[in-house]
């Protein structure tokens, strides 16, 4: 391993954008927690990933739209590994006319896509502050910029930032 303090967290890691993420990372030395649904084969991605990269990999499944178990298992998180870079990758979308969509979709897409997004940023940033650099990185897609017919709900979040305690 090539640092094994330091670890780089991905929301929605067990496929898409958040697989390649993980195996980018992987390939870098960085050693990586992985949160997802249950079910997503994350356990053997992790794995896999040990063994090619040889560095350490946790896996925590569970739903981010979960206010109360979002808090616990972050706290649990935070006080195991010392984490020096968030990529938040979750997210969900949908292609209905609004008037068609349940109401319950379109709520389950802004708790995914954005309140999960600002909670985990929220609850990780001041242990993020801890280092002396450290790293944010909001995934979106281009669909957040092109408008889209259908495309029920879409709120971009495309960010990096460079944070220092010093800056």
């Amino acid at each position: 391993m090539s640092n094994p303090s330091k670890y780089t967290l991905i929301t929605g890691a067990s496929s898409g954008l958040g697989k390649e993420f993980a195996i980018q990372c992987a390939r870098k030395g960085m050693n990586i927690i992985l949160i997802a649904l249950p079910g997503g084969n994350t356990s053997s991605l992790a794995y896999h990933l040990m063994l090619e990269y040889q560095v350490d990999v946790q896996v925590f499944e569970f739903d981010l739209t979960d206010v109360s178990l979002l808090k616990c298992k972050l706290e649990e998180i935070m006080r195991r590994y010392a984490i020096d870079f968030l990529i938040n990758n979750a997210g969900v979308g949908g292609t209905a006319a609004i008037t068609g969509a349940p109401v319950d979709k379109i709520d389950q897409i802004i708790l995914v896509n954005v309140r999960s997004t600002a909670l985990v940023t929220r609850l990780l940033l001041p242990h993020l502050l801890q280092h002396e650099r450290s790293y944010i990185m909001n995934i979106s897609s281009m669909a957040a910029f092109t408008p889209i017919a259908y495309k029920t709900v879409y709120l971009p979040r495309r960010h990096l930032f460079l944070l220092s305690p010093w800056d």
